[in-house]
């Protein structure tokens, strides 16, 4: 038990440190349902090709919808993917949401 108490000690410590790292960065939520792989990597891909790799420009982070349908069992893909794209700069988290 101890273990898993000093596992989420860490985790909540990591997630601090990752919005103090992402604090001012404008955030812009998109959300693929149902989740389909091939949609999000040809996405990614295109992100990449307009704003270049992940990098202090803009980087993503993802929250993974763990609420399945009934008929989903143990190991299937999640029914949806949110994703949350972060920018330095306002102007490209608008062509961002614009574009796609």
């Amino acid at each position: 038990m101890q273990g898993l108490t000093h596992i989420q000690e860490i985790l909540d410590k990591t997630d601090l440190l990752l919005d103090r790292h992402l604090e001012g960065y404008y955030r812009v939520r998109y959300c693929i349902s149902p989740y389909n792989h091939e949609t999000w990597m040809n996405l990614l891909k295109d992100v990449h090709r307009t704003f270049g790799r992940p990098s202090e420009r803009w980087q993503w982070s993802n929250e993974l919808d763990l609420i399945q349908r009934p008929d989903h069992v143990v190991g299937d893909e999640p029914e949806s993917l949110n994703v949350i794209f972060h920018f330095r700069k306002e102007s490209d988290a608008v062509m961002f949401s614009l574009k796609y």
